[in-house]
């Protein structure tokens, strides 16, 4: 009957994605003082990305049509990322730490899916961040503790957001707005007796997307819990016969 949609169909997207890349990293240190030492790399990233779609249409018992011709696009992407760290020895076993670091993940482009809303072949940015940390990392006790303290602020430009797309079981990524994120960590390992280890971390972020989207569902980034802790005991010890 015309204008009933048809109930017996099959339909088959093809997506195909081909990615190049190569990356150069240098990095050099230095003895600013005794006991204060300045390190610095440089890492050059080049990628090149292209993806091929097409579609079909098949209903039952009749020969497949092509709702979607061969298309394609391609992308290039290029960063230019450095990193600076400055370390002080308290002692041997102390040191305190500051480091900033330029992050970068590559740009890509959309697949086909079912859903319409999401536009084939869209090519979305690369995410930027800039990472700031500063911590203490140290041996106390005759090396029977270990305690590693860290407060960190990151900047992150044109957030990339996964979105699962169902049938299809294929992911969507698109740019979201920008990031910002503070917080702190923590981590205690102390060695109670002989083969028994105490271990703790815990840390706290505050994290949320500031701009570039008007979903309140997605203001705070996906995979970044406020809170996080964890908590074991280890005892090894021998089982006799066993190496």
């Amino acid at each position: 009957v015309t204008g009933v949609p048809a109930t017996n169909f099959t339909s088959v997207n093809f997506n195909r994605a081909t990615a190049k890349g190569i990356a150069l990293f240098v990095q050099a240190e230095f003895a600013l003082l005794p006991k204060l030492h300045l390190s610095f790399g440089l890492r050059n990233n080049r990628e090149k990305k292209e993806q091929e779609i097409r579609a079909e249409y098949m209903s039952d018992g009749a020969e497949s049509e092509l709702v979607q011709a061969d298309s394609s696009a391609a992308a290039s992407f290029s960063s230019l990322s450095p990193k600076i760290s400055l370390r002080y020895e308290l002692t041997s076993r102390k040191q305190l730490y500051a480091t900033y670091n330029r992050g970068f993940r590559s740009g890509g482009i959309s697949p086909l899916a079912s859903d319409p809303s999401h536009r084939p072949l869209h090519v979305y940015s690369p995410e930027y961040s800039n990472n700031f940390e500063m911590g203490l990392k140290g041996l106390f006790f005759r090396d029977q503790l270990s305690f590693n303290a860290a407060v960190f602020y990151s900047m992150v430009v044109d957030v990339q957001t996964p979105v699962l797309i169902l049938p299809d079981a294929i992911t969507i990524t698109s740019n979201t707005g920008n990031l910002k994120s503070s917080g702190i960590e923590f981590e205690v390992s102390s060695l109670i007796r002989k083969n028994l280890n105490l271990d703790y971390k815990f840390g706290y972020t505050h994290a949320k997307i500031s701009s570039g989207s008007s979903e309140p569902a997605i203001r705070r980034p996906v995979f970044s819990p406020e809170f996080s802790s964890w908590l074991a005991i280890q005892y090894g010890f021998n089982i006799s016969g066993l190496k």
